[in-house]
Order: structure tokens, then sequence, then C-alpha cells
């Protein structure tokens, strides 16, 4: 709503979806069609500069955010900006998203109180235009994640703790917040420790809402950017940047890790990696150049970590987690699941230098052992890949 006249214009938004909508859901055009593998999650965020409440140079709300959702007339209050904008949105395109995610880092940049409340729009709203759809608390940013998982006092935390009595307290918005949304980048051990600390938090709290990791990922070097004479070299930005091998590796910790952590606090989830294809951006500054995260570079070649991620959809895809071997080996990881067929799936990596060795029970004939890029190898004889 550029103008913030009540005028809703669906331009580079609206490109996306159509193009998700068109080639994984036919249902847009046939409503009878089977749903696809391919799932559509839109975030709701951002707020028109007219309707920003300021006070004291701080966003404090949203204008009519404490307005009723609705009239008398059971009609979307047009006051209600906040609900307005939810209800357009979810109207125009709530028939094949699947979930929704209440914003997204800071780009929502509410205080907890009001955050809470724009939450309860929302899910009012939904209730109404869409309601089989999923609904998310946004991700914080990373670092913020973080912080709170490690006990720190954050406007996150805060914002939890009104969200989990609010929904203690309503039939309604328990219903309606199925899961809270996380960013997880840097290390794979991070997916487990945030997932598994944020779940003993709301668990604290008297909540277990699902934990859905909604991004992901490491760098890999710059090729993104015709400018830079060395492809090889990373750009300087808080994020790490890696190796393609081990971008690779990283995508299969990563996800191992949070899967452990919740079946261990018996919690659902889902991970999605951050992002598909390398994206950048001809402007001038570098901020809006989201970077080499891709899984395949600017000029659609496929990196290693494609191919990690090919692997691990089609191994640990509905996988249940079993246990963990040797956890006392500070030399490698060793992660057991059961694929829906049943089948054992041992996900395992060294975490030392060294060459370590694994002895794990083998049915000859019956047993494959792949290296992160697909490739088989002889499952006598096999050299972990490390960090």
């Amino acid at each position: 709503e550029p103008d913030a006249d009540g005028h809703f214009r669906w331009v580079y938004e609206d490109l996306n979806f159509f193009l998700a909508a068109t080639r994984d859901r036919p249902r847009y055009f046939e409503t009878q069609a089977e749903d696809p593998s391919l799932k559509i999650l839109a975030v709701l965020t951002g707020i028109p500069e007219e309707y920003k409440v300021v006070q004291e140079g701080r966003i404090t709300g949203i204008a009519g955010l404490e307005e009723p959702v609705f009239l008398a007339s059971r009609e979307i209050n047009p006051a209600n900006r906040w609900g307005q904008f939810v209800y357009q949105v979810s109207s125009t395109f709530g028939t094949v998203v699947d979930a929704w995610e209440i914003g997204n880092e800071n780009e929502l940049p509410l205080p907890p109180p009001a955050y809470a409340r724009a939450m309860e729009v929302a899910c009012q709203v939904l209730a109404t235009t869409d309601p089989t759809g999923e609904v998310l608390l946004g991700a914080p940013e990373h670092l913020i994640a973080l912080r709170t998982a490690r006990g720190e006092q954050t406007d996150y935390r805060t914002l939890l703790e009104i969200l989990a009595a609010k929904v203690r307290s309503s039939d309604n918005l328990h219903t309606c917040i199925g899961g809270l949304a996380l960013h997880v980048y840097e290390r794979p051990t991070h997916s487990h420790y945030i997932i598994s600390r944020i779940a003993d938090l709301t668990s604290d709290l008297g909540w277990q809402p699902e934990v859905w990791i909604t991004e992901t990922g490491v760098q890999h070097p710059d090729r993104d950017d015709p400018r830079r004479p060395d492809p090889a070299l990373c750009r300087e930005t808080s994020f790490p940047c890696v190796s393609d091998v081990e971008q690779a590796s990283y995508l299969i910790q990563q996800y191992a890790l949070a899967m452990q952590a919740l079946a261990q606090k018996d919690r659902e989830g889902v991970v999605i990696y951050h992002r598909l294809k390398d994206e950048f951006d001809r402007d001038p500054h570098p901020e809006v150049n989201d970077g080499p995260w891709g899984l395949m570079d600017l000029e659609n070649r496929l990196l290693p970590a494609y191919r990690a991620a090919r692997l691990t959809s089609a191994m640990l895809g509905g996988a249940r987690y079993l246990r963990e071997e040797a956890e006392d080996d500070p030399t490698c990881r060793h992660l057991l699941f059961a694929d829906p067929a049943r089948r054992l799936v041992h996900v395992l990596w060294a975490t030392t230098s060294q060459t370590v060795t694994v002895n794990v029970p083998v049915c000859p004939g019956r047993t494959i052992c792949y290296q992160q890029d697909l490739s088989p190898v002889s499952y006598t004889h096999l050299t972990l890949p490390t960090n």
C-alpha cells in the first residue's frame, strides 16, 4: 500500500507469488488438483511510513492497531490499517498459501506489546480468510535468537512471554498460532542449540508451538558479484564464508542436528534453506546484495551443496530421529534415523582434522554409503568429511 491510501499495488511480490503458484501449484488454476510437494510460506511485514506511530523517535505501533478488526456488519474495519492489510493479502492469495509468517526480523519494527497485538489482529483476520493456513510468529534476527537462547533478556524473549500468556488465556489464539519461526546461521550446531533452548523457554512459559527454521545457510565464495576480480574471495560481511565443500557439509549437519533437537524436545518443525540460487542486485549499495548463499550460482551451475540438499531430502525426508551413537566420542558425530520405510539411516561426520574410523553394522548387498555429493563409496572403508 505504497501511498497509504487504502489502495494496494501488487507488483514485485505478486510476480513472485504468480511464478511460485503456476510452477508449483496447479490448483491455482485447478482447485481440485492434488497438492505438489512444494509449499508456499507467505511473510506479512512492513509498515507504510504514514501508518507508523512514533513516540520519542521510536516506532511504538501501527495506526488503528487497537481499533476493532471488524465492523458491526462483519466487514473489515479500514481504520485498523494492519488488519486491512492482512485482509487484502490473505483474500488475494490465501487459496494457495500454506502458512503465514507474521513479520520477519526487524521489518516489522514493533515493541513486544504492539507486536503481540499485531499477531492477535492477524489471527482474527486469517480465521475468516484462510482458516486452514498455519500461522507463525515472525523470526528474529539470528543473533537475537542466539542471545535469547543463551538466556539474555531480549525484546524477543519479552514477546514470547507476552504471547505465551495470551495463548494460555485464549483458545482462539492457541488454535491460530501454530508455531514460531527462527533464523539460524553461521554454525551447524547453532540449529540444535537454538531450537533446544527456545523450546525449553516456551515450555517453561506453558506453550509448546512448533519450531520452524525459515532461514538457514552459510555463504560460499563470492562468484555472484561480477565486479569482483577474484571469484574465490569472500565478501567482507558479518557472516562467515566457507568453501563449496564446507557449505555442503553445513547443509547436511545443520539439518540432522535440527531434526535431532526437534525430536528431543518433542516438537514438530520445518527447515528451509536460504537460498536456492545466488542473487546479485546491481544496485551500487552493497547492503541490497543478498550475497552468495545459494545452492546454485548466478549462472545456474549446481554447487556441491545442491547435491547435498538432494541427498538430505532423499534420505531424511520424513525420517524419524532415533538416537546418537557414541555420544562420548569427541572425534565425530553419528546420528541414527529411521526413514518412512523403516530403513536405518546413519549420518556421520568428523569433528577433527585427522582421519576417523567408525564401525557400523552393515548388511552386505543391502547397505549403501554416500558421500555428501551423492557419490556412492565402499561401505567397508568410509572416510568422513571434516567440519
